[in-house]
């Protein structure tokens, strides 16, 4: 008889002290494979919480299972190979090509000081295109505007080339086009077979692109499925204490929220 196979990513009994206080509580979901997952809810909710804890960033208890295998139990550079992070407050530090620092996410799948292989190169190629980057390959990463430097630090993401994605607010700072051609490329990526799980503030973008939600509030799960399923008139009203607009487009379900309550 086959078993079913394990989810991609698992998370069971999820709980995280910060200051003396659980910030997440017993919290428990799964991912699966082929999907984009937008994280949702107010600030303060456990949205960073929970992506750093997911990468061992933070001590937790609980489980968190990588295709059945818990992470706690590898090394970081097979964890590199499973899963790649985009930091909400992510900086570029040395003043080094674009380029370059898109190479750095290839360090998981590098041997020590090796020169690039020939998928590190196309790796990277495609990581720059994808952010639209390559006018500005060659030019220092510090010269960059803000959101110039986000797309570089997620396109380092992107060149890692891992099955699963965690990026925390990663649209924040972009343009509106680059912020659909983000996630027109997160679509692209669970097309691909990969998963994607973002935190995201636009409730409208949330909305279009995902699959799936998960709604934080106070450290708990508290409505997952669908955008139908969870962006409704009460759970707004209830998690973020706003009145919002509903509506269809040819990009699907619109929500835009209009006044607190």
């Amino acid at each position: 008889m086959t078993g079913v196979a394990a989810p991609l990513f698992e998370v069971s009994g999820l709980s995280v002290a910060l200051g003396g206080r659980d910030v997440i509580d017993t919290l428990s979901y799964t991912l699966e494979a082929g999907t984009v997952v937008g994280l949702i809810g107010p600030n303060g909710s456990g949205k960073s919480t929970l992506l750093k804890a997911a990468l061992s960033l933070l001590p937790y208890r609980g489980s968190i299972r990588y295709s059945g295998q818990d992470l706690a139990g590898i090394t970081a550079t097979a964890r590199a190979k499973c899963l790649a992070y985009l930091p909400q407050d992510g900086e570029v530090i040395w003043p080094i090509a674009v380029e370059d620092v898109v190479m750095l996410g290839r360090a998981p799948h590098r041997s020590g000081l090796a020169p690039p292989s020939q998928a590190d190169v196309t790796a990277v190629e495609s990581a720059l295109a994808a952010m639209d980057l390559m006018e500005v390959r060659r030019r220092s990463a510090r010269m960059l505007s803000g959101g110039e430097r986000s797309r570089v630090l997620m396109a380092r993401a992107l060149a890692q080339q891992t099955p699963l994605l965690l990026a925390d607010e990663p649209t924040t700072g972009l343009d509106p086009a680059h912020q659909i051609a983000l996630m027109e490329t997160f679509r692209g990526m669970a097309r691909d077979g990969k998963t994607v799980l973002a935190s995201l503030h636009d409730l409208g973008l949330a909305a279009q692109w995902c699959d799936r939600l998960l709604l934080l509030h106070q450290g708990r799960i508290v409505l997952a499925g669908t955008a139908q399923d969870v962006l409704t008139p009460k759970a707004l009203e209830q998690v973020y204490g706003v009145e919002a607009y509903f509506g269809e487009s040819r990009a699907g379900r619109v929500v835009v929220p209009i006044a607190r309550i």
